[in-house]
């Protein structure tokens, strides 16, 4: 068995922790070269840049939370003492996922925004920014006001209601889903048309081309 900050780790997630540090440690290392890239190279940090940030932000945390779920019995036999803290760092990870998803999404479409000449072409990707941020705030919120009181969430002996969470959840993958497709679909097009040197086209529809899988 593995231990992690003195916290065993059972086998069954392994793969979850090594998959988590590894991509979240890569990640770190492209937002920095991002930022510097940008901050003194380029001297020009834009909206797409703190969006990305702020949804590197949130994948630490989602990361910590991770790590107090396995802590309090992810992987293991349920153990009504660590039910209520494991429930509770599940809201955590849950709700800064989506987080994280709609900063990420911001980002690669405000970035888009910048790229784009045409008032037809940025308008589109302003309905599409405003989609966005719509399904991020209703994700968000239901990811977290699911039930009433919020602290029944973890306190499932506490008086109140919830909605029935495997619907919800469903419904906020559809509408991620949704809004990756899009993500993907429709700036593609555009990207195509840009007046740039064939290479650079070929790498921005290379990076807009990656959501698709």
């Amino acid at each position: 068995m593995w231990h992690l900050a003195g916290m065993p780790v059972v086998e069954r997630n392994y793969a979850l922790v090594v998959n988590s540090f590894g991509w979240t440690s890569l990640a770190l290392v492209v937002i920095c070269l991002r930022l510097f890239t940008r901050a003194i190279i380029v001297r020009g940090l834009g909206w797409d840049d703190w969006f990305m940030a702020g949804a590197f932000i949130n994948s630490v945390g989602f990361l910590v939370a991770e790590m107090f779920q396995i802590k309090y019995g992810l992987g293991q036999p349920v153990n009504l003492v660590t039910l209520n803290p494991f429930l509770a760092a599940l809201l955590a990870t849950v709700t800064l996922y989506n987080i994280a998803q709609a900063l990420y999404k911001l980002s690669i479409t405000t970035q888009a925004y910048r790229l784009f000449t045409i008032y037809l072409d940025k308008r589109i990707m302003q309905i599409l920014i405003s989609w966005i941020i719509t399904c991020g705030i209703m994700s968000v919120c239901g990811s977290i006001f699911y039930c009433f009181p919020v602290s029944k969430v973890w306190n499932i002996e506490a008086d109140g209601h919830c909605v029935n969470r495997t619907v919800l959840y469903y419904c906020i993958s559809a509408f991620n889903i949704l809004s990756d497709l899009m993500l993907v679909m429709i700036p593609l097009r555009f990207l195509l048309k840009l007046r740039v040197a064939q290479k650079q086209r070929i790498v921005l529809v290379c990076v807009f081309g990656c959501g698709a899988l």
